[in-house]
């Protein structure tokens, strides 16, 4: 017979084959035994069959399709010839030759069993006793049998309803890994469906599952993982898994070398931690990465015996909590705090930085330890960053000293120092250990306090990073039946004293704060920190119509900058009269919650505080603007069916539409209870955290820039946004409110002349920015006299002192030399100032107001003051000197709101400072400082040749102090 040949001779003559199957499709029904046999033989033959050309691939493969379109549709003959076309396919080749209609053959044979005969003669039954009987060889064909039953959706239900799930876990702790292999595997099958996972828990599964997470052989271990996998779908299987420690034993099975075990261990994993964060915003891996890779690295240290230790972890957290405590005055500066700990236990230092351009909490840490630092370590609750082209600064502080090892609580969240702080301290040999990423001993939830901590302390700074918008909240207080004021509007005062501080303090940590017209008319507000000195917010008020009192207490900038945003055109006089009274006046196309946040984007702030009615506070959310709501609730009731609400129409008809807060809290305040949550639009600091995890950042590189708090002065015309979709509104600059010369929209870009051609230009603002260095604001100390410099440059024969940045002392230049008590005060106080920031507010505060203690050659000495102060700088740097001659391109100071020494919004700038800047790296670089008074260069883009060839608007005198960080 044929096939007689092809077995005893050649089980691999696949055109032999061939031949026979041809021949006997048409009678299969009486030829089958035959060719079972054949197709058996061929099967254990082929590991040793040779390689075969495509053409007799291709021939063989289109027979098994010819045969499975005659095949008589029994389990028998689909499994045998489905096992067949499964060892063909392992050839390259072959599998090239199935195309669609091997596919559709496959599909055919798959179908076939739920006819399977073992279901309809009630062959499961005797199956599941066999498992209750004695004997390794028997029960483990009996599970190894319900596995493959349980394979299909109808097997797994006749399993069940025979009683197999009781059966099977009895088994599990049999001994015999043959049995726990094919058990543990007929679990996993099962528990795929629902209904079975409640059975299998309630008949005991999972301890016993959990346990032979750790069995020596790798089968087991996957098929137990896998049915943990399926079953931790379900919330209380999922708890009694995570209750019997199960998380550190998935987490092995990550890095075992079977690969079945590792899919079915992170499968686990994902489903453990995953359901906490489903109404999250962002993909799976967004999501869960980072929580999946605390558990893995949790179960990674117990097996180790190594990770951070509860102490650990309680440092981070006073780290957290130092670095809280300057909230508001080191933006964009993120809070930073440092704990040194000598290696028997001792605290060193505990500091953090204290303001924006002051030192960091690093330096300030081994500062105060002095020689003790060496060989401690340092608890950071955020990586460091070098931002001011220092070697010697943050991380170069810890190497310097000897610090051994570092532990940090979060990454950078910028991307240009993001791992950079820590890869430094590696290379010099520090030890450095990230929470989320080092391993942990400690319990999860002593991890998740510190992680929390961590993330608060810089939730504005995260949320811009990961939203490219500044983090903003909504504050309001309200009575216990939901209303912000009465009938009549009255609204003074809704909460406790108590609640009012908190808000206070929320103000402080603000960059501005937002109302609507109708606030400003109800309530004619201050809308500030109630507090002497430090960081004061600029106050924005909205309003289309310019509807607003002549009168009001936002009018007055000498306590605090304010800001009116409104649509283009609306009462210009009005306007006029605002100006003339310090007030910025920015006027949009359209004015929206969006324009707003785009502006304060745009503007360089990180923080900004909503303080609005219902009216303005719904389009907020409803545009995705506000990011978290802070609710104050007070034991009142007002009722009144016109009594305003906190928030306005969302659209909503449905209890389903609600905006549900993420991480909410409550916290009693005095007599009222504060509720604080997440809106979608930032999904809470968890998913904040794994999107920057994972590298999601919505804007890349950010700018963090934090603009000053000084209050611009000049009139600004906004276009409304572009068309696509999350774009940023296009700002113009204008004159007195007029429109602004050249097109709307177009004219914004074509007005940077430095943008014409790509990689020529580095752009700079703030000290936190990438080029930061070459701001003013950078904290480098400078050593020049405190006498006046003159406006040829020659500097006065007094006594040189160390001013603790160019901007401290371009500010007392001021008020240097003049013979008024109230002018040396002034210089000593800016001098005395602790940031940057906080020099200038000093400066810009005592012009503004005393504009008599004003040198009287200042505006013809202003350039040559900061030339002066620049060349001082980085002359005595080496960072900073190495940055500046580091750029080949045009220099330019990216402030949006400077004209003088910035490009401005539009472009139409002066850009002095990155002029002078541009001069300063060519002597440098010629090894030629030169004392020579500051000319502006001819023909600069933006420079003075331009800007005094164009006519421009003079400047009223209460508005000399232009807005921006170096104006003056």
């Amino acid at each position: 017979m044929v096939e007689d040949e092809i077995i005893t001779k050649s089980p691999s003559n696949f055109q032999a084959m061939a031949t026979f199957i041809r021949a006997t499709k048409n009678c299969l029904t009486r030829s089958w035994p035959q060719l079972a046999a054949l197709l058996t033989a061929y099967c254990d033959a082929a590991d040793d069959a040779p390689s075969l050309s495509n053409s007799s691939y291709n021939s063989y493969v289109s027979c098994l399709v010819e045969l499975v379109e005659a095949l008589p549709y029994t389990l028998h003959a689909a499994l045998l010839v489905l096992k067949a076309l499964k060892v063909q396919s392992r050839q390259p080749a072959a599998r090239q030759a199935f195309g669609e209609r091997g596919m559709c053959a496959v599909v055919a044979l798959l179908a076939t069993g739920p006819e399977a005969q073992v279901l309809r003669s009630g062959g499961l039954g005797p199956l599941v006793r066999l498992l209750q009987q004695s004997g390794e060889d028997v029960q483990a064909n009996a599970a190894g049998a319900i596995q493959s039953i349980c394979f299909q959706a109808p097997g797994r239900v006749s399993a069940c309803a025979a009683g197999a799930v009781p059966a099977l876990v009895a088994l599990l702790g049999s001994g015999h890994t043959s049995v726990q292999a094919r058990v543990a595997g007929a679990l996993h099958n099962l528990s795929s469906d629902a209904s079975a996972i409640a059975l299998i828990r309630r008949a005991g599964g999972i301890p016993p599952l959990v346990e032979l997470l750790g069995a020596p052989a790798w089968g087991v271990c996957a098929s137990a993982a896998g049915a943990l996998q399926n079953l931790s779908r379900e919330i209380a299987s999922r708890q009694a898994i995570s209750s019997l420690g199960a998380v550190p034993s998935l987490a092995r099975l990550l890095s075992c070398p079977d690969a079945q075990a590792q899919v079915c261990a992170a499968g686990a994993l994902l489903n453990i931690v995953g359901p906490v964060l489903e109404d999250l915003p962002g993909g799976p891996a967004q999501r869960r990465a980072r929580p999946l890779q605390r558990l893995v690295l949790c179960g990674a240290a117990e097996s180790e015996g190594r990770g951070l230790t509860e102490q650990d972890l309680a440092y981070l957290v006073s780290a957290a909590e130092l670095a809280d405590q300057s909230a508001g005055l080191t933006a964009p500066h993120p809070n930073s705090g440092c704990v040194l700990v000598a290696p028997g236990g001792r605290v060193l230092s505990q500091t953090f930085q204290r303001a924006q351009g002051s030192e960091s909490a690093e330096r300030a840490a081994v500062a105060a330890a002095g020689s003790a630092a060496r060989g401690a370590t340092a608890y950071l609750n955020l990586e460091s960053g070098d931002c001011h082209g220092d070697l010697d600064a943050s991380t170069g502080a810890l190497i310097s000293a000897g610090v051994a090892r570092a532990v940090v609580g979060l990454r950078h969240p910028l991307a240009h120092l993001r791992g950079a702080g820590a890869a430094a301290m590696q290379r010099a040999g520090v030890a450095v250990e990230v929470l989320g990423e080092a391993p942990v001993l400690a319990p999860p939830e002593r991890c998740d306090d510190a992680l929390g901590a961590c993330l608060r302390a810089n939730e504005a700074l995260l949320h811009r990073a990961a939203t490219g918008r500044p983090f903003s909240v909504l504050k309001y207080a309200m009575t216990a039946d939901g209303k912000i004021a009465t009938s009549a509007g009255h609204a003074a005062w809704v909460s406790s004293p108590a609640s009012r501080q908190l808000v206070f303090e929320a103000r402080a940590r603000s960059d501005a704060i937002v109302v609507g017209g109708n606030t400003v008319r109800r309530d004619n507000p201050q809308l500030t920190t109630r507090r002497e000195g430090g960081h004061t917010p600029a106050r924005i008020v909205m309003s289309r119509t310019l509807d607003l009192p002549q009168n009001a207490n936002l009018w007055d900038v000498s306590t605090a900058p304010t800001i009116v945003m409104t649509q283009r055109g609306a009462r210009r006089a009005f306007q006029d009269a605002l100006s003339a009274l310090g007030v910025e006046v920015v006027q949009f196309d359209f004015l929206t919650p969006e324009a707003v946040a785009a502006y304060c984007q745009e503007r360089g702030f990180l923080q900004v505080l909503w303080e609005c009615g219902g009216t303005l506070a719904a389009p907020a959310i409803a545009s995705g603007v506000i990011h978290k709501a802070l609710a104050f609730i007070a034991p009142k009731l007002i009722g009144g069916v016109r009594a305003p609400s906190p928030v306005g129409e969302l659209g909503n008809v449905e209890m389903t539409q609600a905006l549900s807060l993420a991480d909410a809290v409550w916290q009693p305040v005095g007599p009222d209870m504060l509720l604080s949550g997440y809106l979608p639009a930032s999904g809470g600091l968890a998913a904040v955290e794994a999107a920057l995890a994972v590298g999601a950042l919505a804007r890349g590189t950010l700018d963090t820039a934090h603009a000053s708090s000084s209050g611009a002065r000049s009139n600004t015309v906004v276009a409304a946004p572009a068309a696509t979709a999350g774009a940023a509104p296009a700002p113009l600059r204008g004159c007195n409110g007029a429109a602004a010369a050249g097109p709307v929209a177009a004219g914004v870009q074509s007005r940077r002349p430095w943008r014409r051609r790509s990689g020529e230009v580095v752009e700079f603002y703030k000290a936190w920015d990438r080029h930061g260095a070459l701001s003013n604001f950078s904290p480098h100390v400078v050593d020049l006299p405190g006498g006046p410099v003159s406006a040829c440059g020659a500097l006065s024969r007094g006594a040189v002192r160390a001013w603790p940045s160019v901007e401290h002392f371009y500010q007392a230049q001021k008020f240097a030399g003049v013979d008024d008590q109230e002018a040396k005060a002034a210089v000593e106080a800016i001098a005395a100032a602790a940031s940057p920031e906080e020099a200038a507010r000093i400066g810009r505060r005592v012009e503004r107001a005393q504009p008599d203690l004003l040198r009287a050659d200042w505006a013809a000495a202003k350039l040559t003051v900061m030339a002066v102060a620049l060349r001082a700088k980085f002359t005595r740097h080496v960072g900073p000197r190495r940055m500046l001659l580091g750029t080949a391109a045009q220099l330019v100071e990216a402030s949006p709101h400077d004209y003088f020494w910035g490009r401005g919004v539009d472009g139409s700038g002066a850009n002095h400072l990155g002029a002078l800047l541009m001069r300063l790296r060519d002597e440098l670089a010629a090894g030629e400082p030169k004392s020579k008074p500051y000319m502006a260069p001819v023909g600069f883009p933006g420079g003075l040749a331009r800007a005094a060839a164009a006519p421009r608007k003079p400047v009223a005198p209460a508005a000399r102090e232009a807005a921006g960080h170096a104006r003056g």
